[in-house]
């Protein structure tokens, strides 16, 4: 059932594997996700370390850069099996069963009814926080909060039984999910955390399962996030205050007034992406009506830890700009400085619905036992009813199938230079960087435009003069001459081994007189282009002297 259910909160890529990925093709991470599991897959885990097929000339360190891409890895074996994009997209499904699987343990065994497993499955797989990165192409956050259950049931077992190896557990899979994305590390621990002081209160030692969790785990994680520490200087945004400004997609905008975007919002919260939908919010109520206080008080203390964190109270800044007050608590705070989705707390938040959920259906299976057939169409209305509700569902897909870029850019050899770039002034999307997958032509793009706070400082620092600078700077200041711009300290695009530069006119023709700037600036520094490519404009670059493409300037 959850096999069948996984397929269909991921349809309808799922239904054409070959040729569609899930996720909104207007937003970058869907094409950034999707290149760096290419990029895994194609060169390994140590090869992404120096890898010069994205940011090229540049070798930056895509773990330090991405985390460690546990993710990436778990998806190795569907790739290498049926290519991509079919293996990648089935892995979509693949990380959805697991999340019903793991969430159906763990209510399995906290009401001891098979059909409150099934519901709550379903109802973690359509959580709104789940499908509202499935929808932005993250399949990182996904993967880690499919191990949440795990960690939750493992470690109250170790809580009520003292067994060593239930903490164990809980702390490998905790560790797990840290090198999936770092930030569940503090998100797990608040979770794992709410239930010390209930197993205190029923007089449990916690002292002993918490240090073999905490050992468990640091021993998962210890070489990766060393590693990672290492390199942390080269981490955007480690040294941000409320008041830095930012770049974002192309504009400047205050960091609170971009975490406050990131928050939940009540017309979120009355739109589904909180998970509580009626049919939902009415097993929940029964079974926080039904239940006993024991099993009731984990599940409420994780919804109201992770609505807080994600909403919380507001706390007013100076120019009327609100941020969640937990946000400030950990502003301050080395590393959770960077942790600028308030919303991503709802991960806390879509166990805890389940689990009640759950307790609701055990409650109407106790109280009409001839029901027992009939409960097992629950998890049908329950996923009917997201799919109706959920504005996030069904989801966007994206072709990933060879397109005519991908073809045109594909006939040439050796790095190339894709214009306009990728989530910056002009464009939102990073469809660049699927066409990359089929292509495999090392790109002298990032996953965005330069400019942004979040591409790395060396890259930012690289294209900040020279030719590729310039075209890059066309997209701020349509103006721009080259007699007006910084050659001396920045190479040419002959000298850093660039063969090619496509320049967009199809997507540039839609954009109107921005367009046809942009064409004018690009054109000062290339000159008119000597063909045309699919929808490209094609322009060439003779190379210089004896330089080699592997070797940066």
């Amino acid at each position: 059932m959850l096999v069948l259910s996984a397929w269909i909160v991921a349809l309808p890529a799922s239904a054409r594997p070959w040729s569609l990925i899930p996720g909104d093709p207007t937003h970058t991470d869907v094409g950034a996700t999707i290149s760096f599991h290419w990029l895994i897959h194609t060169v390994g885990l140590l090869g992404s370390m120096h890898s010069r097929l994205l940011g090229y000339p540049l070798a930056v360190d895509r773990v330090v850069m991405n985390g460690f891409p546990l993710d990436v890895l778990v998806s190795t074996p569907l790739v290498k099996a049926l290519g991509m994009p079919a293996g990648y997209t089935l892995f979509y499904v693949f990380e959805l069963w697991l999340l019903g699987m793991s969430m159906a343990w763990l209510a399995g065994r906290w009401w001891r009814s098979p059909q409150g497993a099934a519901v709550a499955g379903v109802v973690a797989q359509t959580a709104g926080v789940v499908t509202m990165e499935l929808e932005q192409g993250r399949t990182a956050q996904v993967f880690g909060a499919a191990l949440l259950p795990l960690a939750l049931g493992f470690f109250a077992r170790a809580l009520l039984d003292g067994q060593r190896r239930d903490a164990v557990a809980a702390g490998i899979v905790t560790g797990l999910a840290m090198l999936s994305y770092w930030y569940f590390g503090w998100f797990f621990g608040l979770a794992l955390g709410a239930l010390i002081p209930l197993a205190l209160l029923e007089r449990r030692r916690a002292l002993l399962p918490c240090l073999w969790a905490g050992l468990a785990a640091v021993l998962v994680i210890a070489l990766p996030l060393a590693y990672t520490l290492r390199g942390l200087e080269e981490q955007t945004g480690m040294h941000v205050t409320m008041s830095t400004i930012v770049s974002r997609r192309g504009k400047d905008i205050r960091l609170a007034e971009l975490v406050q975007g990131l928050g939940l919002t009540w017309k979120q919260l009355l739109g589904g992406e909180y998970s509580l939908r009626p049919i939902i919010l009415l097993l929940c109520g029964l079974g926080a009506w039904k239940a006993r206080a024991r099993r009731l008080a984990a599940p409420l203390l994780w919804m109201g830890v992770g609505t807080f964190s994600a909403l919380g109270t507001w706390l007013f800044l100076p120019g009327s700009v609100r941020i969640p007050a937990s946000f400030a608590l950990t502003l301050n705070l080395p590393f959770l400085c960077r942790l600028l989705w308030p919303q991503r707390s709802l991960f806390l938040v879509a166990p805890a619905v389940a689990l009640l959920a759950a307790g609701g259906t055990a409650a109407l299976l106790r109280r009409f036992p001839r029901l027992a057939l009939a409960t097992w169409l629950l998890p049908v209305l329950v996923l009917t009813e997201a799919f109706a509700l959920l504005p996030q569902l069904p989801l966007d897909s994206t072709e990933a199938a060879p397109s005519a870029r991908a073809i045109a850019i594909g006939t040439g050899a050796g790095p190339a230079l894709v214009l306009p770039s990728s989530s910056g002034y002009l464009r939102d999307d990073a469809l660049i960087l699927v066409d990359q997958v089929q292509h495999g032509r090392p790109l002298a793009n990032w996953t965005m435009h330069p400019s942004d706070t979040n591409a790395p400082k060396a890259f930012r620092d690289f294209v900040s003069h020279g030719e590729l600078g310039y075209l890059y700077n066309c997209e701020i200041d349509k103006n721009i001459s080259p007699d007006d711009f910084p050659w001396s300290s920045g190479p040419s695009l002959a000298q850093i081994g660039i063969r090619d530069v496509y320049l967009d006119v199809d997507f540039l023709e839609d954009l109107g007189a921005r367009g046809r700037a942009y064409v004018t600036c690009v054109a000062r520094l290339l000159g008119e282009p000597r063909e045309s490519s699919g929808p490209y404009q094609h322009h060439p670059v003779e190379p210089q002297g004896s330089h080699s493409e592997d070797s940066p300037q």
